[in-house]
């Protein structure tokens, strides 16, 4: 169950290996508010946005997602194909841009616990089970083009 719920998780873009952070075509045309998103995300999910934030977190292992924090302090993570694109460790604290589909997957209770528990290890917080009482759905951002602005 584990496995199954991570290799969902893992779907992402068809990227490779030799570009490590995908700066190409940041369509700002399409920019929207992180905020405006995340107040109803299921609006969003059938066609490309572009969302500017601070990133907050980096996946320590693999480079394979960052948190982007909206001004109201909600939080939209970006998750790219584990080790064929790579979001550097560097990129916590900086502003960024990205490009991309948001996705939606829907979690039964118990594979939220083992998510939750999974991202609260990555971050090494303490997790308790039973505050889980319900599936959740989650929302990610596949992009097709992230940059990060060197301060």
């Amino acid at each position: 169950m584990k496995y199954l719920l991570l290799s969902l998780l893992m779907l992402s873009l068809n990227v490779t290996a030799q570009n490590p952070v995908l700066e190409n075509d940041i369509d700002m045309k399409l920019l929207t508010s992180l905020e405006k998103i995340l107040a109803t995300p299921t609006d969003y999910l059938q066609s490309p946005i572009t969302i500017q934030g601070k990133i907050t977190a980096v996946c320590k292992k693999r480079g394979c997602w960052a948190e982007m924090v909206a001004g109201d302090g909600k939080i939209l993570k970006i998750k790219v194909r584990d080790g064929q694109t790579v979001i550097p460790m560097s990129a916590r604290g900086k502003q960024a841009y990205a490009t991309g589909m948001l996705t939606a997957i829907k979690l039964s209770k118990d594979q939220a616990i083992l998510y939750l528990e999974h991202m609260a290890q990555d971050k090494q917080q303490n997790f308790e089970r039973q505050n889980v009482t319900a599936g959740i759905t989650i929302y990610n951002l596949r992009p097709s083009a992230l940059k990060i602005i060197d301060n």
